[in-house]
């Protein structure tokens, strides 16, 4: 007996949980430099603690961490922030032409020659992978006492 029942599999690309994309005020972009999916995260967590929208570059893609939703770039989404923070990043012009006119641009890479920082207003040369989790910590606290009555 042949087995004719369907399958139904979406194969569609949802949109990422979270603040859209091209109508963000703050993104926060994550490259291969996160290392593997718990570098991912961190990334991740920044842009949650920042009420951001998760970009991505096509390695973060590739890699699984992240779905194609969120690439920005020349084969993803043009984004226009107030504020851009990339984490990881390498500054390939096929990512950063999707950052438009971006009102200030911060980089984390721990490669102080990275063409990203000649892209960006503010550097940071630091392993992303060990800085991320001190800034989550230092907004949240910032955060907590901006809050207390």
């Amino acid at each position: 007996m042949i087995d004719c029942s369907i399958r139904v599999r979406n194969t569609g690309q949802s949109e990422p949980k979270g603040v859209p994309l091209e109508s963000a005020d703050i993104v926060v972009a994550g490259g291969a430099g996160a290392g593997d999916l718990g570098g991912w995260n961190k990334i991740a967590d920044l842009a949650g603690t920042l009420n951001a929208a998760l970009g991505s570059t096509r390695p973060a893609v590739d890699e699984g961490w992240t779905e194609l939703a969120t690439m920005i770039g020349q084969s993803g989404k043009m984004v226009n922030p107030q504020l851009y923070i990339g984490v990881g990043l390498s500054g390939e012009q096929q990512h950063l032409v999707g950052v438009v006119d971006a009102k200030v641009m911060v980089a984390i890479n721990n490669d102080d020659k990275s063409p990203v920082f000649e892209q960006v207003d503010y550097g940071i040369v630091d392993d992303c992978r060990e800085f991320v989790p001190v800034l989550i910590q230092k907004i949240k606290a910032y955060q907590e006492k901006k809050v207390t009555c």
